[in-house]
């Protein structure tokens, strides 16, 4: 796994060599800068060793230099400088070992998240209108995105069922009130045609759900009602996703 400092439009700009040419491309737009965190994993090499660490805390120093100007004027520009100061010549690190130890990464910050996936293609669309919204609206958000793709399936309600597609979340630290913030950006996956994350935030209801999954969603409530007729299994929050 190797992870460089670079800049997200550059990422976007070469978005579909550089998923051709890796097993696994993720990267990490930072809020308020024009840089992010771009992480590729593939299969090691004879002599490929691992150089540099891992910062669990580095999301925190993030935090402390966002909430320490962006108060002031122009706090956001200045924000980016700093951020381009302090990573702009960050040299790349590596992480070779077993896949269990490599794919893993300690979480140390606690979060809340929401996360959609939109048709492959719409990707690089929506995470720029997301990273202008927080930039013109000047949202008090420095939580960086985090954006990767996975193939079709043909799982009945899964984000992917029948198209390629492409993630993107969006997190605020367990500490603030996360509802304003997701409020902004939740309408921006809407427009296109995005598919909640099932085990994270988000406002949808059954009505609206059943749009996203027009092939199979009856197939599943059928399925659901036969194995429980009763509701026993439906809680609050199943109600309003499945049955509202």
């Amino acid at each position: 796994e190797v992870a460089t400092i670079g800049k997200t439009e550059d990422v976007l700009d070469g978005i579909d060599e550089l998923c051709a040419r890796n097993r696994h491309f993720e990267f990490f737009p930072l809020l308020h800068s024009k840089l992010c965190i771009a992480v590729a994993t593939n299969p090691a090499r004879p002599g490929d060793a691992t150089v540099g660490t891992d910062d669990p805390q580095a999301v925190n120093t993030l935090r402390r230099v966002f909430d320490t100007v962006q108060w002031l004027p122009g706090g956001s520009g200045l924000y980016d400088k700093l951020v381009e100061l302090a990573l702009g010549g960050e040299a790349a690190t590596t992480r070779t070992g077993p896949s269990y130890q490599v794919l893993a990464h300690v979480r140390v910050v606690r979060f809340r998240e929401m996360e959609y996936t939109v048709p492959a293609e719409a990707g690089p669309a929506c995470v720029r209108e997301i990273l202008r919204t927080v930039r013109e609206k000047n949202l008090p958000v420095c939580f960086p995105l985090e954006y990767r793709y996975v193939k079709a399936d043909d799982i009945w309600l899964s984000m992917f069922e029948g198209r390629d597609g492409c993630s993107i979340s969006v997190h605020q630290f367990g500490d603030v009130d996360y509802r304003p913030y997701f409020a902004e950006i939740e309408p921006i996956f809407w427009k296109y045609e995005g598919r909640p994350h099932w085990g994270k935030v988000h406002t949808l209801d059954a009505r609206r759900l059943s749009a996203l999954y027009p092939r199979h969603w009856q197939d599943f409530q059928e399925v659901r009602q036969a194995l429980d007729p009763q509701g026993r299994l439906l809680n609050a929050h199943l109600k309003q996703i499945f049955l509202s």
